[in-house]
């Protein structure tokens, strides 16, 4: 399996049944926060991403199918655990059940992803609503087009703030492709212009 997201680069999708994967990215996180001293890490896609079928018999899980994808990403986070502790975040992208005993914080972009003027398709807040206190969620994507609209950036900074999510995930820099899902993505200097003060101010007012 190949991912590839616009920036050129192609990624391989990498089984988290196996020992060697496990292994590998608890040595990058134990590095990270033991020998750089960094706070916690954000670990891609766990939450987002589906489990794929693995049909290599080496990996010691069932062939095709079965559980292997959530059980081997919690050993892997177990195994993480194990050498950082537990006063060292582990963060991921989306908010995803299956993983909320070894995951401290989600990266909640998908679960914004809804159209917010459709009175077909509205946003229900069931997540925040049934795990409230017993997850941490931040931040959806913030792009050039929210601060071209009036009251963008508010409405998808109030509908955070209600839903029990931190807010931002504002980024400086990024993508300026406008065939990306995400679009044009690099917001630095329109938090900078005083023509989005009110924007600021509105934020600061919740924080």
């Amino acid at each position: 399996y190949k991912e590839s997201y616009g920036s050129g680069a192609t990624f391989a999708v990498a089984c988290p049944a196996t020992s060697y994967w496990q292994t590998k990215t608890a040595d990058v996180v134990d590095q990270l926060v033991n020998t750089w001293g960094v706070n916690g890490v954000y670990i891609d896609q766990i939450g987002a991403a589906p489990g794929m079928k693995c049909f290599d018999p080496s990996h010691g899980h069932t062939i095709g199918g079965g559980d292997y994808w959530r059980t081997g990403y919690a050993s892997m986070l177990n195994q993480i655990k194990q050498r950082v502790g537990y006063n060292s975040p582990m963060v991921t992208e989306s908010n995803a059940e299956p993983y909320m005993a070894q995951i401290n914080g989600y990266l909640t972009l998908m679960a914004f992803e809804v159209p917010y003027f459709d009175p077909v398709n509205y946003l229900e807040p069931a997540f925040p609503a049934i795990y409230g206190g017993l997850y941490m969620g931040f931040g959806q994507v913030f792009t050039r087009a929210d601060f071209a609209s009036k009251d963008g950036v508010a409405l998808k900074l109030a509908t955070t703030f209600v839903n029990g999510v931190q807010l931002g995930w504002f980024s400086l820099g990024g993508t300026s492709d406008a065939s990306q899902p995400c679009g044009p993505m690099g917001v630095y200097d329109l938090l900078m212009s005083a023509d989005h003060d009110d924007d600021i101010g509105f934020l600061q007012t919740l924080i």
